[in-house]
């Protein structure tokens, strides 16, 4: 089985559109994992709102990918929405916008068809 590593960082919608991705990537048959030296994907979950913000998600990215350069990363929240406006990221990343280009990136990776998900139900609790 694939493992993602995944980190929210910056608001509370970031920490809840992570965990909507993680459910995503599960119902695909990834499998989760906080050590980064055995992921095949990197999963970063930013938010744009300060600067601070920013720096942390580069940092964290750069850091990542020292301790894994075959790992894929993916950057997705609302950093990602407004990619364009930042200065051009420095690690090659796969930029996705919104829900619909998160589930077509991960319908491309996945092999395993869809498994049901409590995401619905895990949503009215957010």
């Amino acid at each position: 089985m694939p493992k993602v590593y995944t980190h929210a960082l910056g608001c509370k919608i970031s920490y809840c559109d992570n965990r909507e991705a993680e459910e995503l990537l599960c119902a695909r048959g990834w499998t989760l994992t906080k050590n980064a030296k055995e992921a095949d994907l990197f999963l970063l979950t930013a938010c744009t709102v300060t600067q601070k913000a920013d720096a942390d998600l580069r940092k964290l990215a750069r850091q990542l990918k020292k301790q894994n350069p075959g790992a894929d990363l993916w950057i997705y929240g609302c950093w990602a929405n407004v990619a364009e406006k930042h200065e051009p990221f420095p690690e090659p990343a796969l930029v996705i916008k919104g829900k619909a280009e998160l589930e077509e990136a991960i319908a491309k990776l996945s092999c395993d068809t869809p498994k049901e998900t409590s995401l619905e139900r895990n949503r009215l609790f957010v």
